[in-house]
C-alpha cells in the first residue's frame, strides 16, 4: 500500500532507532491493504526517553489520517513490557497471545507473542 515504510529517528541530527508501519502479514493476518503492522525498534541507550512513544502515536496518527488505514496492529514477545507499554501508550489495545516461531538464545519464548490492536473509529473517539 502506497505511505507505508521506514521512518528513521534523529535527535540532535544523531541516530536514535527507526519506525516502521508495513502490511500486515503472519499466518493469522488476512490480506487486507487496509491493515498494517507497526513496529519500532531503538538504540539501547536511547530506550526509556519517550522517543519510541512519540514515533509509534504519530505513525498511527499518521496511518489513519494520511493512509486512509482501517486497524493498525503490533506484535512482541509476551515477556517484552517495555514494548507492550509503547503499544499502550500509542493508544493500541491487547488483543491475544499466541505461540511464537522465534528463536532467540537467553530469551523466555513459552509465554509467546502478544498482538495489540487500535482501529480507526476507536482512534477517532479518543480525539477531544
Amino acid at each position: 500500500m502506497d505511505g507505508l515504510g521506514f521512518w528513521v529517528g534523529l535527535v540532535d541530527d544523531v541516530f536514535v532507532g527507526w519506525w516502521i508501519l508495513q502490511p500486515a502479514h503472519g499466518p493469522d493476518q488476512p490480506d487486507d491493504p487496509r491493515v498494517a503492522d507497526l513496529g519500532y525498534r531503538l538504540l539501547p541507550r536511547h530506550w526509556r526517553k519517550g522517543l519510541a512513544s512519540e514515533g509509534a502515536r504519530e505513525l498511527v496518527r499518521y496511518g489513519f489520517d494520511d493512509v486512509g488505514l482501517a486497524r493498525i496492529i503490533a506484535q512482541t514477545l509476551a515477556v517484552n513490557a517495555a514494548s507492550r507499554g509503547v503499544m499502550e501508550r500509542a493508544g493500541l489495545t491487547y488483543v491475544r497471545t499466541f505461540p511464537t516461531s522465534m528463536t532467540a538464545p537467553g530469551v523466555d519464548l513459552a509465554q509467546g507473542e502478544v498482538e495489540y490492536e487500535i482501529t480507526r473509529d476507536r482512534w477517532q473517539r479518543r480525539l477531544p
